[in-house]
């Protein structure tokens, strides 16, 4: 499948490296889909949102909700207009 943005919601910010420094601040968001985790997992799987993705969000995922339920959480490894990347947070 693909992605379906009516899933994603940020939930909160979460800590700062710099608070002094605009833009440090960083994310966590929720994400509720049928896709299990290999597809989201994909390359470039969340590209559509690019633009609301910092590198060091979190995304905390419910995973094949038509099938067997999953979580899984990542965290944003790469985000700009060609590529985003998400590796599984631990």
């Amino acid at each position: 499948m693909a992605f379906d943005a009516d899933g994603f919601y940020t939930i909160s910010h979460i800590g700062t490296v710099d608070p002094a420094t605009p833009g440090t601040m960083r994310n966590f968001h929720g994400y509720v889909t049928n896709d299990d985790a290999a597809a989201v997992e994909t390359g470039n799987y969340f590209l559509s949102i690019y633009d609301r993705l910092k590198v060091g969000d979190q995304v905390h995922c419910s995973l094949d909700m038509d099938g067997t339920p999953a979580g899984k959480s990542y965290i944003v490894s790469v985000s700009n207009s060609t590529t985003v990347t998400i590796a599984a947070f631990s």
